[in-house]
C-alpha cells in the first residue's frame, strides 16, 4: 500500500521503485499495480468506481442466499427488484441484472447477502458509486453475519471483476491481460487521500464458478 497525503505521488515516486526511463517502459507484470480514482490514467480502469457496464445472471447470485428462504423464492425476490426498476436501468435479459460499474454490483451483492431488498433497490437506483457505497455501509447486521460476508468477499470480487473485464473488451489495463482488485478494507478509511487502492496480476483463464448462466 502507498500512504501519502497526495495520491498522485504514486508507487513509482517512491525509493523502492525508482527506475530508469527504459525500465519504466518495460513494465514488470509481476509487480503490484497501484491505482486510485476511476478517471486517473493509466490504471483508473481498475477502480471499482470506473464506469464500465456489466451484466450478471440472477442464478450467479444464488450463492449469496442465507437463511431458510429457498433459492427459488430468493431469486423471485430479485426478479421483483428487477421489475421495480425503471426501463433504462433494466438489462435486456429478465434473468440478469445490469450494472453501471463494479462498485454497484459489489454493493448490490452485499445487500442481497443480508437479504436487505429495499436497500438493494436503492443501490440499483443510485446514480453514483459514492452513494451506492454509502447505502451499503448503512446495512445493519450482527457480527457473525458481517464475518460471513467478509469470508466470501474474494469470491464476489472475482465474479464482478471477471464480468467487468470480459464483457467490455475495451477495458484492458496497460501491460496486463487481466487483473483482479485486491479485496481489502482500505476504502473504509475516512481520509480519501490517505491511501490508494491497488491490484495484482492474477491468472484466471476460465470464468469463476459463480458466474454462470
Amino acid at each position: 500500500m502507498v500512504k501519502s497525503k497526495n495520491c498522485r505521488k504514486t508507487f513509482k515516486d517512491t525509493e523502492l521503485h525508482r527506475t530508469s526511463k527504459k525500465e519504466e517502459e518495460e513494465e514488470d507484470t509481476n509487480m503490484p499495480v497501484f491505482f486510485y480514482m476511476p478517471d486517473v490514467k493509466p490504471y483508473g480502469v481498475l477502480c471499482q468506481w470506473h464506469i464500465s457496464p456489466l451484466t450478471i445472471p440472477l442464478r450467479s447470485l444464488a450463492f449469496l442466499k442465507r437463511g431458510h428462504m429457498s433459492v427459488q423464492d430468493w431469486i423471485a425476490s430479485i426478479k421483483t427488484l428487477w421489475t421495480s426498476l425503471p426501463q433504462p436501468l433494466r438489462s435486456d435479459n429478465p434473468k440478469a441484472l445490469h450494472f453501471t460499474c463494479a462498485e454497484q454490483a459489489h454493493m448490490l451483492c452485499k445487500a442481497l447477502f443480508f437479504s436487505d431488498f429495499p436497500t438493494a433497490t436503492r443501490i440499483m437506483l443510485a446514480p453514483h458509486p459514492r452513494e451506492q457505497k454509502k447505502l451499503a455501509k448503512e446495512i445493519e447486521a450482527d457480527q457473525v453475519a458481517v464475518e460471513e460476508w467478509h469470508a466470501i468477499g474474494q469470491e464476489v470480487a472475482e465474479m464482478v471483476n471477471y464480468a467487468k473485464f470480459t464483457q467490455q473488451g475495451r477495458l484492458k489495463a496497460p501491460g496486463a491481460e487481466f487483473r483482479v482488485m485486491l479485496n481489502s478494507e482500505i476504502n473504509d478509511i475516512p481520509k480519501k487521500n490517505q491511501i490508494s487502492d491497488f491490484a495484482f496480476p492474477y491468472e484466471i483463464p476460465t470464468p469463476p464458478s459463480k458466474l454462470s448462466d
